[in-house]
């Protein structure tokens, strides 16, 4: 008798299924391990349990995951594009509290950066104006997906982007959208043979598109023309 939610070759038999409340703190260790090195992860566990949770509230959003209850291996989650502000205001306390008992964050190249940048966002009211010219309410944000390490190369965010992109679209949105940083080279692979399109350069970050094959040539969906735009 094989071991429960394994198949053969070691993929996982698990359906796709809602994230729920009781998988977050495990969905907070799964992200620290697999993003060491990322604001997030080392901003501590209470506040990926409070990024998580803000999303399970967030109206209109998507929230994934393969695993048992309570065990999830996998997540993806994401909402229509415009949460940012508002997700930085109902955050920011954590945020804080993170970058004061991690005064360390703040010094490290990259991290610090995010955090200014969030920090700016906040109290100046500041967005990101080349993604609004560019997106705007037809566009479907996916924010993050991520794999435990153990369970990498079995098909986990394979089948969690497809059900993302698919559940998205099914609700009429032109396109997708994501943001991805240019170190993580796995991700860009698996997106660019998903269909995925590199549309702006931000530096150290890059955008990527999907569009809905179906509303694809309504007006205002980006065109292949637009895919070098920032490069």
């Amino acid at each position: 008798m094989r071991e429960q939610g394994i198949g053969r070759g070691g993929h996982l038999d698990d359906e796709v299924r809602p994230i729920s409340s009781a998988d977050i703190p495990a969905l907070a260790e799964l992200h620290r391990r697999a993003f060491a090195g990322y604001v997030g992860a080392e901003a501590g566990p209470r506040y990926l349990r409070a990024f998580f949770a803000w999303y399970l509230r967030y109206e209109g959003s998507i929230n994934l995951c393969i695993g048992e209850p309570g065990k999830p291996v996998g997540y993806v989650f994401g909402g229509p594009f415009g949460f940012s502000k508002r997700l930085n205001r109902d955050l920011f306390p954590e945020i804080l509290r993170a970058a004061l008992t991690h005064p360390r964050l703040i010094m490290r190249p990259g991290i610090g950066v995010q955090i200014r940048i969030r920090f700016r966002a906040l109290i100046l009211g500041r967005e990101n104006r080349l993604a609004e010219k560019e997106f705007g309410p037809e566009t479907f944000c996916l924010v993050g997906i991520g794999t435990d390490p153990d369970w990498r190369g079995r098909g986990v965010a394979t089948r969690l982007l497809e059900e993302f992109t698919v559940r998205a679209f099914d609700r009429g949105f032109e396109r997708a959208m994501l943001d991805v940083y240019k170190r993580n080279e796995g991700a860009i692979r698996l997106y660019e043979s998903h269909g995925w399109r590199r549309v702006l350069d931000h530096g150290t970050v890059l955008t990527f598109v999907r569009t809905n094959p179906r509303l694809s040539s309504r007006t205002g969906a980006v065109s292949d023309s637009q895919t070098e735009q920032g490069r």
